[in-house]
């Protein structure tokens, strides 16, 4: 008979929320009974409190159902107080700037927060707009703003040359935006309107990225701010295409793996100065939590943060049946955040797959791996790409239809020289924003660092074999995930221990 731990009914109670959210795609219940369903439930559970078989049943069904209630609670509602109301017509608006400006190399997209209707009906307001601006003039987070434009809904894009259409709508509602507006007439009303907190963080980004391009040139400085920052707009457009072609883009931007590489950084230093285990543990975390405020405190960099740090904790606890009810906690608060991005987020999926490789596959294969020679960080650098890789690869072929054939060379030859690149550049930025001559010294060593990555990607990129077109169905994404659980339970039969 199954035993209902408290541990495998909180562990339930958080898989089935994260159902619910996935089935309110396709199933829309009432708002009204949807409640009404909740209340009675919880009405049963007072009445049979004390029948353990029942009241479990009930409270997985309540987090059923409020998983339900929250993907539905999160969707716009289609009312005059709302921008996306006026898609289709010319407006005047009064809001502020409410994200970082997105800088391009011949724009800037900003997020735009409304407040007040100004045309064609004067009115309170609320939604986000996103703009592409020209560069000049200049806008900063904080600034309030009028604008006089015609909002249109997100329209889908089709990449002329593959023909593959990209979901701009749904890649835009993940941050509950569903109005655009391009070219618009904009008037600066004040400056200074955000969070202070937000103004501090950013200004201390801009203070790095200036740093930065002080003491390197292109395209190291921009490779740089990609490692470190998670800023990808300056990055040659064929070096993205290398990496795109080699399936090696997350060290381009904040990944759960650079969080990993800065932990075991900070790990190190700990262990230097003879820190506890668990004063090293309090000393990455605060790290994590420092370094998330000066790459701005963006979603993407914060979720990278949470996918990093549960690798450190679950080589602190060093149980998986510990790390189970962890993981399905951490993915329930995230999606109960923002709940679409379970679906429309692709970063969030293969970040959180990627996790589950490298705390449930990466075990499995280093007791396989054992038998192999150890050269320096070689079979590590193996074992870790391949633990995250193949958790990944068939959401990777479903999204983006291409099976990088040369990426377990390519990481081979560039991951074990990242830490040596991340550590040199914040060791560069922290002494050169006290003395900029100082700063250039190491700045030297860092692109040479950084040349060396980006002739080895060029290179493995031009041979003709790199990478191949494979694009895969839904069906076939389930296929392999349940062929890899497959294999994983199996090894798990044989008795390999686990760590």
């Amino acid at each position: 008979m199954f035993a209902w731990s408290k541990a495998k009914i909180f562990f339930w109670c958080n898989l089935l929320f994260l159902l619910g959210v996935a089935v309110a795609r396709w199933w829309f219940i009432p708002a009204v009974g949807l409640v009404l369903v909740i209340v009675g439930l919880f009405g049963g559970l007072l009445f049979f409190w004390r029948q353990k078989t029942y009241r479990v049943a009930i409270i997985l069904a309540i987090f059923l159902l409020a998983g339900f209630w929250r993907y539905q609670a999160s969707l716009p509602i289609n009312s005059a107080n709302q921008i996306s109301y006026y898609n289709g017509q010319e407006v005047r608006v009064v809001g502020t700037v409410c994200q970082e400006p997105d800088e391009r190399s011949n724009h800037v997209r900003l997020t735009f927060c409304t407040k007040e209707m100004l045309v064609p009906q004067a009115t309170a307001l609320s939604g986000k707009i996103l703009i592409k601006s020209t560069l000049y003039p200049k806008y900063q987070y904080g600034d309030q703003l009028k604008l006089k434009c015609e909002l249109f809904a997100p329209q889908n894009l089709t990449n002329q040359t593959t023909g593959q259409v990209f979901d701009y709508e749904k890649y835009l509602a993940r941050y509950d935006i569903y109005a655009t507006c391009w070219q618009p007439e904009i008037t600066l009303l004040a400056h200074h309107q955000g969070n202070f907190l937000l103004v501090a963080i950013y200004q201390l980004k801009n203070n790095f990225l200036n740093i930065i391009n002080q003491l390197l040139t292109e395209p190291a400085a921009a490779f740089l701010a990609g490692l470190l920052l998670g800023q990808r707009q300056g990055i040659a457009p064929e070096l993205m295409l290398a990496f795109n072609t080699l399936g090696i883009t997350h060290i381009l931007a904040i990944s759960g793996y650079n969080i990993t590489i800065l932990a075991v950084l900070l790990s190190e230093i700990g262990y230097w100065f003879y820190f506890s285990r668990q004063q090293v543990f309090w000393l990455v975390t605060f790290g994590l939590i420092f370094f998330v405020i000066v790459t701005g405190a963006s979603a993407s960099v914060v979720r990278a943060a949470v996918m990093g740090w549960l690798v450190i904790l679950a080589q602190r606890l060093g149980r998986l049946s510990q790390m189970q009810y962890v993981l399905a906690l951490t993915a329930a608060l995230m999606v109960w955040l923002n709940p679409k991005i379970l679906w429309w987020d692709v970063g969030w999926q293969l970040s959180f797959v990627a996790t589950l490789g490298l705390v449930y596959l990466n075990p499995v294969l280093v007791k396989i791996f054992n038998r192999l020679p150890n050269f320096g960080p070689v079979k590590e650098t193996l074992v870790t790409t391949l633990s995250a890789v193949l958790l990944t690869t068939p959401l990777s072929l479903y999204y983006f239809g291409r099976l990088p054939l040369l990426s377990p060379l390519a990481n081979l030859l560039i991951l074990p020289v990242i830490p040596w690149a991340m550590a040199l550049g914040l060791i560069m930025v922290l002494l050169g924003s006290w003395w900029l001559g100082l700063g250039k010294l190491v700045g030297f060593m860092v692109y040479l660092v950084l040349s060396y990555i980006v002739v080895v990607a060029k290179n493995l990129a031009s041979i003709s074999f790199a990478a191949v077109s494979f694009k895969i169905g839904w069906w076939w994404v389930a296929v392999g995930y349940l062929a890899i659980y497959g294999i994983y339970f199996k090894l798990r039969q044989l008795k390999i221990k686990m760590l």
